[in-house]
């Protein structure tokens, strides 16, 4: 071979692939430009850009996948279908591709379709927990809360940390179809004499349902000094747990009562939203109108499932006589195979409107000093028998300076059928 044919060989290769880097940095300086319009929601250049990239490197999937997104942004869906598609069907690595398809498919309430490509998505990424949530989410959308939970089991089996499992979880197993009937009784006992012991009992109903649930509830009180009764009569409550959405839900209670061991009228509402990675919130308010007094009381809460557990604290402002008397509440939970099945830690500063046992003697407690702190185990049995026992510990001040302890004990059994 003469020297000047491998010149020329030389050169052509040379020429070649300058060609061919220079095109390869065009297509890329293009493709950088595309994602930065994509970014910028400028929809319109992007296609067009990414149009261009196609004509000059069709076998460039970035381009096909941006395209897709930029017209499932402007809502031309079929087109959006076609590039993400064509995507997923020359390389099933773009995890971007399944994700845009879902979307789209779940948008568009194609739930079969949402359905095979959630699928394809777990086949070729069965690690990627996001694909396998995908898809309890279209068994919710479906209204099959059975299958979900279901599914939700299996997943959590597969991984028993995962807090927005579990939290899914049980917020899902308080949709299925079910009423309960049941009662619950506490007895509270005072170390200083003649005082107690105090008595606390309940009858309800629940219902639950898709939407929420209804609890009414009937409840007698007798509070004993000296072995006598001192004071005692009924209370009327109606609770109601309402879901706003996907990630809210409402709680409002009233109660009524013409006995002075209650209070009169008790009003209570609360806002819950569920946050990403298993946080909750809460914003609410009480109302509470005694026999010589009434007083407003906002509520602040914030709770986070980690694993299994379920920790939650919650603020009390309540104010009287233009003072106002803080009080706080921690309530952690381990739960265990269902939403009925768990164990708990209770620890708490100052009375609140929630403390039923003191409902009566609420605003004679505001400004006195309270630390409580307690635990109770709650198990269902053969499916249809849920029980609980708790006990609460509460070092009370009665008058400033002067202090008593209580023990409260709680028992309650329902039937679910």
């Amino acid at each position: 071979m003469n020297f000047s044919y491998i010149v020329l060989l030389l050169t052509i290769f040379l020429l070649t692939y300058n060609s061919v880097q220079a095109q390869k940095l065009i297509t890329d300086s293009l493709l950088v430009e595309v994602i930065d319009q994509v970014r910028l929601e400028n929809y319109t250049k992007a296609i067009k850009m990414a149009q261009q990239g196609i004509e000059h490197a069709p076998d460039y999937l970035d381009f096909h996948l941006f395209l897709g997104r930029s017209y499932q942004m402007t809502k031309q869906i079929d087109t959006a279908r076609y590039y993400l598609n064509h995507v997923i069907e020359k390389n099933k690595n773009y995890k971007a591709s399944f994700t845009y398809l879902i979307n789209l498919e779940l948008e568009a309430k194609a739930y079969k379709e949402a359905s095979r490509v959630i699928n394809l998505a777990i086949a070729a990424h069965p690690e990627d927990r996001e694909f396998a949530l995908k898809k309890a989410l279209v068994y919710q959308l479906q209204k099959d809360i059975g299958s979900a939970i279901k599914y939700l089991k299996e997943l959590e089996g597969k991984y028993p940390k995962d807090a927005e499992i579990k939290q899914q979880l049980v917020l899902l197993e308080s949709k299925l179809r079910s009423d309960r009937i049941g009662f619950g009784y506490t007895l509270t006992s005072i170390d200083r004499d003649p005082v107690g012991p105090w008595h606390l009992g309940s009858v309800h109903y629940i219902r639950e349902r898709h939407w929420g649930s209804l609890i009414g509830k009937l409840n007698y009180a007798n509070r004993m000094s000296g072995g006598e009764s001192l004071k005692n009569g009924w209370q009327y409550e109606l609770e109601s747990y309402l879901f706003m959405g996907k990630r809210g839900y409402s709680y409002a209670n009233i109660a009524f009562s013409d006995a002075p061991v209650f209070p009169q009228w008790r009003f209570g509402y609360s806002y819950y939203h569920n946050l990403p990675k298993a946080w909750e919130i809460e914003i609410g308010g009480r109302y509470t109108k005694a026999e010589n007094v009434s007083f407003a009381t906002g509520v602040a809460g914030v709770g986070k499932y980690i694993g299994s557990s379920w920790i939650n604290l919650r603020g009390y402002f309540m104010e009287l006589d233009k003072k106002w008397y803080p009080a706080l509440t921690l309530t952690t939970r381990y739960y265990f195979d269902t939403r009925f099945d768990y164990a708990t830690l209770i620890a708490g500063y100052g009375t609140t409107p929630d403390d039923r046992s003191v409902q009566g003697l609420i605003d004679q407690r505001l400004s006195l000093l309270s630390y409580r702190f307690g635990g109770g185990y709650y198990r269902i049995f053969n499916r249809r028998y849920i029980t609980g026992v708790q006990l609460m510990y509460n070092n009370q001040e009665y008058i400033h300076d002067k202090r008593q302890n209580e023990v409260e004990v709680f028992l309650s059994l329902q039937y679910k059928f």
